[in-house]
């Protein structure tokens, strides 16, 4: 973790004030600090209060020092009580590492069928190699991935949420969502010529849902078949 020396200048005293300032290893994990405080000018009988705008975690007003903090902006208020003056410094912590996970979905062929996949997943930033993949989704409830082969497959519709910790207790969770089609639909209409010679037909209509080019296959009595979208010509 880099130590950021952070200086500061004070009232009409000069007074000074030196901090290190360590990152959080990253987001969600509070091991950030601001440390080794020293006030340079001052009489040496101060009180002070930690504040942070930003929501910060980890502070405690109990010590001049700070550990355990989350990133976040944190303001120091330092009051010499001898000279009866303030100083308030402002200091940044931010994380050192930032998880990032990427990953490609293959939506479903088909309506109510079970081959969607999420594969090529792979995860940058993170503090320690030691990662662990937790899946959580429809029809899979928690799945441990293999960490040599994350990827998931035979997946339903739906969303599904990948969390990722590595050996520093930093977590990252993404969501991917396999699409499924619109399911095929259409209306069949008949024509039904009860006269010789005969020229029946069904056609169909309101043709909807599906993916790609579509196919069809007819078959009936007397081994009929045909691939036409619509049958005429029947007696």
């Amino acid at each position: 973790r880099d130590l950021v020396r952070s200086r500061g200048l004070g009232d009409v005293y000069k007074r000074q004030v030196l901090a290190d300032v360590v990152n959080a290893t990253c987001s969600g994990v509070n091991t950030g600090e601001i440390k080794n405080i020293v006030i340079v000018g001052g009489s040496g009988n101060y009180v002070w209060n930690w504040s942070s705008p930003s929501g910060g975690l980890g502070i405690n007003n109990s010590n001049l020092n700070q550990t355990g903090l989350s990133a976040g902006t944190y303001v120091l208020e330092l009051n010499d009580v001898d000279r009866s003056c303030t100083v308030t410094k402002t200091y940044e912590v931010l994380f050192d590492n930032d998880l990032q996970i990427t990953g490609t979905t293959k939506a479903v062929s088909c309506a109510g069928v079970s081959d969607g996949a999420i594969y090529n997943v792979n995860v940058t930033g993170a503090s320690d190699p030691n990662l662990v993949y937790t899946w959580n989704g429809p029809d899979i409830g928690t799945v441990v991935a293999d960490p040599a082969n994350p990827d998931i497959s035979g997946l339903a519709g739906g969303s599904y949420i990948l969390t990722v910790t590595d050996g520093n207790g930093c977590t990252k969770i993404a969501t991917f969502n396999v699409a499924v089609p619109a399911p095929i639909q259409f209306d069949l209409t008949t024509s039904l010529d009860d006269c010789d010679p005969y020229s029946r037909s069904i056609t169909m209509n309101n043709l909807s849902g599906g993916t790609g080019n579509l196919s069809f296959v007819w078959n009936g009595p007397g081994s009929f078949s045909t691939t036409n979208q619509n049958i005429t010509g029947l007696t």
